[in-house]
């Protein structure tokens, strides 16, 4: 309404104004009626690895004026006609975090556009059923091929699955909840029950001594199947984004697979840990390779995000003695003693907070004891689930602890 009756108070202006000095023989320009400036503020978010998002609300602020815009598929928003000021832009989508949270745009230097990108984090914890970005104390029961889960939604089982079969966890359909997955390796046949949907998804993948090693190695939300030759060093990756195998040859007999997300891209590395040197190899996505001595033969490798960011640390724990061991370079570590001597290494996200608690399951009798050790707050939970057969779920990511 304001910028109509500018525009009419100009056009009354003009008109009288000419009209008075058309009689007297000149006509003056037209004093300044230009509409005021507008601004444009827009941006992209997409992952760490580019993958763009696609609804992401976009909310700008200005003191008391309030707009919210919506990335497309193209993971792209703008949002025009803005007067000129301080904006502060703030993207939002359930389940994800975003690089910066949020940013200031200085919409007052006398430029027409403002550019503000972000990068999105799919919030996924591991053995995380309900997808709130927790870590569920969780077991699979080897003998009738059962899925125990505690969570914020309480205790529930779920069939899926028979003696024999390896658990192999993990977010297959990229919804942010794990999904119940098991890999026959009599059959090399991978069985999903999809949280999304509800559907079971049967693929055929690897074969006999195989080791499954299943993780998001392309640039989208879903974990692809992925398979670890112990005696080749043969990887192979089923994409999901475009459903094409890759074929890496990367290790040699003895080596353990330890994928994991190193360089916080986005993508997991492929990696392997080396028990009789105590030698990590790990292959960065440029074709380069990061080579590290950390941990002994008996050690179990560990890796996880420790240090809250967003890369997986080389770690081991020390069954010997429950202490685990964190290198966060060539030179530095520092060492936690969680745990003793038996006890099942079960790291995970369990205070939401997106750093890797650590965490063990110590087969006892009657029920099995879990100890979780909380990064943020320093306190400490006891939980009591499973029996001592049982594989605790957040275990079965690590592939030697797959078996009781």
């Amino acid at each position: 309404m304001r910028m109509k009756l500018f525009f009419a108070f100009c056009l009354l202006f003009s008109f009288g104004a000419i009209a008075q000095i058309k009689a007297q023989g000149v006509v003056p320009p037209c004093p300044p009626c230009e509409p005021p400036t507008r601004i444009s503020i827009h941006g992209t978010i997409a992952s760490a690895c580019g993958a763009p998002l696609s609804g992401v609300q976009v909310t700008l602020t200005r003191g008391t004026f309030v707009r919210t815009v919506t990335t497309n598929s193209s993971g792209q928003y703008f949002a025009g006609l803005l007067v000129p000021g301080i904006y502060n832009v703030t993207p939002s989508k359930a389940r994800y975090t975003f690089d910066p949270p949020n940013t200031v745009v200085f919409g007052d230097d006398g430029d027409l556009s403002y550019v503000a990108d972000f990068i999105s984090y799919l919030n996924h914890a591991p053995s995380d059923f309900n997808g709130d970005g927790i870590t569920d104390v969780a077991v699979w029961r080897p003998s009738d091929g059962v899925w125990y889960v505690q969570s914020g939604e309480g205790f529930f089982g779920v069939p899926f699955g028979q003696s024999g079969d390896l658990p192999v966890p993990e977010d297959y359909d990229g919804d942010g909840a794990t999904d119940y997955a098991v890999f026959r390796p009599s059959e090399g046949v991978w069985y999903i029950l999809q949280s999304s949907n509800s559907e079971v998804s049967i693929q055929t993948f690897g074969g006999a001594g195989n080791v499954p090693v299943p993780g998001k190695y392309d640039c989208d939300d879903k974990a692809d199947l992925a398979t670890f030759n112990p005696t080749t060093g043969a990887w192979s990756i089923l994409r999901s984004s475009d459903g094409t195998t890759q074929s890496v040859a990367f290790g040699t007999s003895g080596d353990k697979p330890v994928q994991a997300d190193y360089d916080g891209d986005g993508k997991v590395n492929v990696a392997v840990f080396r028990p009789s040197t105590g030698t990590w190899y790990i292959l960065n996505a440029d074709g380069s390779w990061l080579v590290r001595n950390f941990g002994l033969s008996t050690d179990i490798p560990v890796p996880s995000d420790y240090t809250g960011d967003r890369r997986a640390d080389i770690a081991v724990f020390r069954p010997s003695d429950g202490t685990w061991y964190v290198s966060q370079s060539d030179t530095a570590f520092f060492g936690v003693q969680w745990g003793l001597s038996g006890d099942k290494p079960t790291p995970g996200i369990y205070d939401g907070d997106l750093q890797s608690d650590f965490s063990v399951s110590r087969p006892t009798s009657p029920q099995s004891v879990w100890y979780t050790r909380f990064s943020t707050s320093g306190t400490y939970r006891i939980d009591y689930f499973g029996l001592s057969g049982d594989i605790p779920v957040p275990s079965a990511y690590i592939p030697q602890l797959r078996t009781p």
